[in-house]
């Protein structure tokens, strides 16, 4: 998935059979990340007013970094191309990046 234009975060739609909702993530004003997912439709629950279900999840600025560095190593531990991969994402998702090469 490309990430687009958005410049302070973006939305994903997902749906499973009579469930269907979306998770948003966006940056807040101090650089921290909020995660929110709101699913909706129909379920066992929905006798007892219970169809709705709202959950988030904020990390502070600290927090955002040591996710991103966790996420990157997951991703590109142990690759011999790790820095070249992660390049083409950076390119591939409009995200700048200073590349320096030097022998």
């Amino acid at each position: 998935m490309r990430l687009g234009d958005e410049r302070t975060g973006a939305n994903v739609w997902f749906a499973d059979g009579a469930r269907y909702g979306r998770v948003d993530v966006r940056f807040a004003p101090d650089g921290g990340l909020e995660v929110r997912r709101h699913e909706m439709g129909a379920s066992d629950r929905a006798a007892w007013g219970e169809d709705d279900h709202e959950a988030s999840l904020r990390l502070s600025p600290p927090a955002v970094a040591r996710l991103a560095l966790a996420l990157l190593m997951e991703r590109y531990a142990g690759r011999s191309d790790a820095l070249e991969a992660l390049k083409e994402f950076c390119e591939a998702q409009a995200i700048a990046a200073d590349h320096d090469v030097w022998t």
